[in-house]
């Protein structure tokens, strides 16, 4: 965040502090209701600090279309019907929005004359400044066969959004949402970052997938962030299964792996593999081991093109074989070959 966002920002939260209650300020009571209309910009201030319930207001066929992530779609024509059912807590802060203003408004007024405290109209979808939903899509999945099922709703949008052909885009994943069989929540990621070509993954699952990278029984989650380039690289954000905290949780070891090597399961010796590309001719490849918490390397191959040592007219292949040794990577074997 940038100097000249944080006073924005700032400056934002001093002029709502009087409106979107917090432990010290007055809440507005029944008899407080009105109608307030702020910004996209503060809107958003408000979603990332306060805990709030957004209202799309619009039709089912345009929220199908984008929306903004974590809004629950209320048709303004339904406001007067379906407003008690949707929002139980009169006093909770209720952020609305439609397409271009005139329908929010129309909801925001209608809530507010039934009771609703805190309610305030933010325009329209197409002043938005933040990421618009795209598509989603859920996985039923039990990641273990002690535990229950899980549901995995993964949501994204699309970069560009004015796309013609799914194969032109590329998909910016924006949350992965984890409820247990109640519906309760068990985890959430957020602030991801992706470019995902969509002719290079699958178009249901969209570089989304489940694996047991550390051979514990438990199936773990990967993403894939963006395409590598001559390296082969494949950059991935893992989280693996944490039996202790309940929790999927990052691992670095293997996103930095990822950033240089495309990375393989070796189910049978229970192993990771690296592979990476030099060059036309060159390459690598590394053997890890999950041991104390850790990804460690226990083996490497690397080849790369180079002048031959008797002759430096020549370029040859040259090849060292590593293994990890008494806690040390060490080289049992290196030779030359010709082209």
């Amino acid at each position: 965040m940038t100097n000249i966002t944080k006073l924005i920002y700032i400056i934002l939260m001093i002029a709502l502090a009087g409106t979107v209650g917090c432990t010290d300020c007055d809440v507005p009571t029944v008899n407080q209701a009105e109608y307030r209309r702020i910004s996209p910009i503060e809107a958003q201030a408000m979603m990332e600090n306060y805990d709030v319930l957004i209202l799309d207001v619009r039709t089912q066929e345009e929220f199908e279309g984008g929306f903004i992530s974590n809004a629950v779609l209320l048709p303004y024509s339904e406001i007067r019907e379906l407003a008690e059912s949707v929002i139980v807590d009169r006093d909770r802060i209720v952020l609305v929005y439609c397409r271009a203003g005139r329908r929010s408004e129309i909801a925001a007024r209608a809530l507010v004359e039934m009771g609703f405290t805190r309610v305030y109209d933010f325009g329209g979808i197409e002043e938005w400044v933040g990421d618009v939903v795209r598509f989603e899509f859920s996985v039923n999945q039990r990641i273990h066969s002690d535990m229950p099922e899980f549901t995995f709703r993964v949501r994204g949008t699309n970069v560009p959004e004015d796309f013609e052909t799914f194969d032109s885009v590329n998909s910016k994943m924006v949350s992965i949402t984890i409820t247990d069989e109640n519906g309760d929540l068990v985890q959430e990621m957020t602030d991801l970052h992706t470019a995902i070509p969509a002719n290079r993954v699958d178009r249901e699952m969209r570089g989304f997938a489940f694996d047991d990278w550390n051979f514990d029984g438990y199936m773990d989650i990967s993403l894939w962030q963006f395409p590598g380039g001559s390296m082969r690289n494949n950059p991935t954000y893992y989280w693996l299964w944490d039996s202790s905290v309940e929790q999927f949780v990052r691992n670095a070891d293997l996103e930095e792996f990822s950033d240089f090597s495309s990375l393989n399961i070796i189910s049978e010796s229970r192993r990771i593999e690296g592979w990476t590309r030099f060059g036309a001719a060159g390459g690598a490849s590394r053997v890890y081991e999950y041991r104390d918490g850790r990804f460690i390397m226990v083996e490497s191959w690397e080849r790369n093109l180079v002048q031959s040592p008797y002759d430096e007219d020549e370029w040859v292949l040259h090849t060292v074989i590593s293994e990890l040794v008494n806690g040390e990577v060490v080289i049992v074997q290196e030779y030359f070959e010709e082209l």
